[in-house]
Protein backbone atom coordinates (compact mmCIF):
# COMPACT_ATOMS: atom_id res chain seq x y z
CA UNK A 1 0.00 0.00 0.00
CA UNK A 2 1.46 3.61 -0.98
CA UNK A 3 0.40 6.56 1.51
CA UNK A 4 1.21 9.84 1.64
CA UNK A 5 1.53 11.95 4.97
CA UNK A 6 -0.68 14.71 5.10
CA UNK A 7 2.14 17.20 4.31
CA UNK A 8 3.47 15.60 0.74
CA UNK A 9 1.87 16.10 -1.90
CA UNK A 10 3.27 13.41 -4.14
CA UNK A 11 5.26 9.94 -3.82
CA UNK A 12 9.32 10.58 -3.59
CA UNK A 13 11.00 8.23 -5.95
CA UNK A 14 14.17 7.48 -4.51
CA UNK A 15 16.74 5.50 -5.67
CA UNK A 16 20.55 3.70 -4.61
CA UNK A 17 23.19 2.16 -6.69
CA UNK A 18 26.31 0.87 -6.50
CA UNK A 19 28.96 -1.55 -8.44
CA UNK A 20 31.77 -3.88 -7.07
CA UNK A 21 34.57 -3.03 -9.38
CA UNK A 22 36.02 -5.97 -11.45
CA UNK A 23 34.26 -8.72 -9.39
CA UNK A 24 33.90 -11.19 -11.56
CA UNK A 25 37.15 -13.46 -11.11
CA UNK A 26 37.21 -14.85 -14.68
CA UNK A 27 35.81 -12.06 -16.53
CA UNK A 28 36.91 -8.95 -14.75
CA UNK A 29 33.57 -7.53 -15.15
CA UNK A 30 31.91 -5.51 -12.50
CA UNK A 31 28.39 -6.43 -10.82
CA UNK A 32 26.01 -3.21 -10.23
CA UNK A 33 22.88 -3.03 -8.19
CA UNK A 34 20.04 -0.74 -7.57
CA UNK A 35 16.89 -0.39 -5.83
CA UNK A 36 13.89 2.25 -5.54
CA UNK A 37 11.54 3.25 -3.23
CA UNK A 38 8.79 4.74 -4.11
CA UNK A 39 7.58 6.59 -0.61
CA UNK A 40 8.61 3.77 1.94
CA UNK A 41 7.85 0.81 0.13
CA UNK A 42 10.77 -0.55 -2.42
CA UNK A 43 9.67 -1.17 -6.07
CA UNK A 44 12.12 -2.80 -8.42
CA UNK A 45 15.14 -3.63 -7.92
CA UNK A 46 18.24 -5.20 -10.16
CA UNK A 47 21.42 -6.96 -9.66
CA UNK A 48 23.24 -7.17 -13.05
CA UNK A 49 26.89 -8.31 -14.56
CA UNK A 50 28.25 -5.18 -16.43
CA UNK A 51 28.58 -5.79 -20.58
CA UNK A 52 31.62 -4.18 -20.53
CA UNK A 53 35.10 -4.17 -18.73
CA UNK A 54 35.62 -0.91 -16.63
CA UNK A 55 39.23 -0.09 -15.93
CA UNK A 56 38.73 2.11 -13.10
CA UNK A 57 36.51 2.13 -10.16
CA UNK A 58 35.07 4.98 -10.83
CA UNK A 59 33.64 4.42 -14.07
CA UNK A 60 32.41 0.94 -12.71
CA UNK A 61 30.49 3.40 -10.34
CA UNK A 62 29.64 5.19 -13.12
CA UNK A 63 28.33 2.76 -15.13
CA UNK A 64 25.76 1.89 -12.05
CA UNK A 65 24.32 5.49 -11.66
CA UNK A 66 23.72 5.70 -15.77
CA UNK A 67 21.63 2.27 -15.10
CA UNK A 68 20.31 3.58 -12.08
CA UNK A 69 19.08 7.11 -13.97
CA UNK A 70 18.02 5.17 -17.22
CA UNK A 71 15.26 3.27 -14.69
CA UNK A 72 14.44 5.90 -12.45
CA UNK A 73 13.40 8.38 -15.73
CA UNK A 74 11.28 5.21 -17.38
CA UNK A 75 9.67 4.64 -13.06
CA UNK A 76 8.67 8.43 -13.65
CA UNK A 77 7.53 8.25 -16.72
CA UNK A 78 5.38 5.12 -16.47
CA UNK A 79 3.94 6.82 -13.02
CA UNK A 80 2.65 9.67 -14.82
CA UNK A 81 0.30 7.40 -16.73
CA UNK A 82 -1.70 6.70 -13.39
CA UNK A 83 -1.95 10.61 -12.55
Amino acid sequence: MFSRSETESELEITAYSDADWSGDKSGRRSTYGNIFFLGNAHVPWSLTKEFVVALLSCESEYIATCEASYQGVWMEFFMKGFK
